[in-house]
């Protein structure tokens, strides 16, 4: 029973210590915790603008696939404008459906090649 009031004495001589030491560290704990949820939405936004810098490839795809689209609407347009069968009321339409078509194909040529520019700056 003499380690047991040893022990005693001992808990009694560094309680003081242990429970401040417990309470500094569980107040560092919780510290990290708070700085950690404040600061990890702005390093997933940081994160997310940097894999759209590195990785165009979607991108470029989904551009890629928007003018194939616009070229076949052309096409299919052109080809329904020169065909003698149709009325002139439906080529007056896919005429100026046409018009819009050629009209929004070169403004996504112009958006990519401005893209384009600024991002071979960087």
């Amino acid at each position: 029973m003499d380690w047991l009031e040893e022990g005693k004495a001992l808990w009694f001589e560094y309680y003081p210590i242990v429970v401040g030491f417990i309470t500094v560290a569980g107040g560092i704990i919780a510290s990290l915790i708070l700085v950690w949820t404040k600061v990890q939405p702005y390093l997933e936004k940081i994160n997310l603008m940097k894999d759209k810098i590195t990785n165009t490839t979607k991108e470029d795809l989904t551009n890629e696939f928007q003018s194939i689209n616009l070229d076949t609407q052309i096409t299919d347009l052109k080809a329904k404008i020169n065909n003698p069968t149709v009325s002139d009321d439906l080529k007056q339409q896919y005429i100026i459906q046409l018009a819009r078509l050629e009209t929004l194909k070169s403004k996504i040529e112009q958006g990519v090649a401005t893209v384009e520019e600024t991002t071979s700056k960087f």
